[in-house]
């Protein structure tokens, strides 16, 4: 509706209907994702605690100090596109690829082959739902910020500045970013 009726794009904030609905109606999905993430998380947090087991309480800060870095992610991701900063959302984007897509796997295989190896291994289900969901929620977040940055680019076209790049600037970005790539 807001796309079609000025007035009400006006009352809600919105410069381009064209453009920011479509935008928000991607981070609305993105957000509902999050929410269900937020509940397989909780059923997992429930069954491991239904287990008369004592947790590693190593394992367990690491847990929560990766949450803390994903949870940062998704709030910063929200903040950068209420606040339509560029600067956050592609702070957003980079912590999420260097904390996040790089070490989540990490962890995830660490919760494996702790669990596996010992007499606790029907929590390891448990803990890989919780850290694929954490690790999605911070990826949905690394999203939202992306969207962010491609609706100001598009809203605000006169902060584009279009130059020239050499070879070896083409080159020392591949392999600086080979990684991120792939």
């Amino acid at each position: 509706i807001a796309q079609k009726t000025k007035n009400l794009a006006e009352k809600l904030g919105i410069r381009d209907p064209l453009t920011e609905v479509p935008c928000l109606k991607a981070v609305g999905y993105y957000i509902e994702r999050m929410a269900d993430w937020s509940k397989i998380i909780s059923k997992s947090v429930l069954r491991i605690l239904a287990c008369d087991t004592k947790l590693d309480q190593k394992f367990l800060q690491k847990l929560a100090k990766f949450d803390q870095v994903c949870q940062e992610i998704h709030r910063k991701a929200i903040d950068a596109l209420l606040s339509k900063n560029l600067e956050l959302a592609n702070e957003t984007v980079h912590k999420y690829q260097e904390e996040v897509a790089n070490r989540g796997i990490g962890i995830l295989e660490q919760v494996r082959y702790e669990y596996s190896k010992c007499e606790q291994n029907e929590l390891c289900p448990y803990f890989t739902f919780i850290l694929w969901g954490i690790s999605r929620q911070a990826e949905l977040g690394a999203e939202i910020a992306e969207i962010s940055i491609d609706m100001n680019l598009k809203l605000r076209p006169d902060i584009i500045q279009v130059g020239t790049v050499s070879e070896e600037g083409i080159k020392e970005l591949m392999e600086k970013h080979d990684e991120t790539i792939l």
